[in-house]
């Protein structure tokens, strides 16, 4: 793995090492999202292991679910700093309502509009992070 390609998936590969605890917060929060959504998905929640998201043919230009969760987890982290001044807790919703002035959990829609600027800014797949948290990607 040499070169800049070797170089990005080093670099990927060391933050997903690191992640680990976000792993878990990200696996607690489908969990949760999905418990909270209750009958508006027809969906049933899975049991699913983060790592098994992670495809060792993982390239920069079509990531894999697990290294795009590490940039939409980067990317709500940094929108929660913005909105609140300092670095979420874990307890904290990463999803948050930004109209209220505490870290509040966001409306399904809500939900649904972060991942997807996320997704747009750093040019995501979409649908492989919708169907992770369970989300239909023809919800208004």
């Amino acid at each position: 793995m040499k070169g800049p390609v070797g170089a990005f998936k080093r670099l990927l590969l060391h933050l997903l090492e690191r992640a680990n605890a976000l792993f878990v917060l990200f696996r607690q929060l489908n969990q949760d999202y999905l418990i909270f959504m209750g009958d508006i998905f027809s969906m049933k929640a899975e049991q699913r292991s983060i790592p098994n998201f992670h495809d060792s043919d993982c390239q920069p230009d079509s990531l894999c679910v697990a290294c795009a969760l590490v940039l939409v987890a980067q990317h709500r982290f940094t929108g929660f700093k913005e909105k609140f001044g300092r670095w979420p807790g874990p307890d904290e919703e990463l999803f948050f309502d930004g109209t209220r002035p505490e870290p509040v959990r966001a409306r399904p829609d809500q939900i649904k509009r972060q991942i997807l600027d996320a997704a747009e800014i750093h040019n995501l797949q979409v649908a492989p992070l919708l169907s992770f948290f369970g989300i239909q990607s023809d919800l208004n």
